[in-house]
């Protein structure tokens, strides 16, 4: 099954789509969030029950918004 995850990009021209990227995860006390290798980006809080099975994924989405840069990123769950 495909999972797919949005991530707040900082800067543009970082990553294209088919790029192949590894995440790191990061637990707080009440969630998860996932940060791509490198500080590229940084998914949003996600609740415990939702928790990446893989730390590799395909950006299959990259684009700019009034807010910034987005990715759209695909796992193989």
């Amino acid at each position: 099954m495909k999972r797919r995850m949005e991530f707040k990009v900082e800067r543009p021209n970082l990553m294209e789509v088919g790029d192949h990227l590894s995440v790191t995860e990061t637990e707080m006390d009440n969630f998860l969030y996932y940060t791509i290798e490198h500080a590229y980006g940084m998914s949003g809080n996600i609740p415990f029950s939702e928790a990446l099975h893989t730390r590799k994924g395909i950006v299959v989405a990259y684009e700019e918004r009034p807010q910034g840069f987005y990715a759209t990123l695909e796992f193989d769950e």
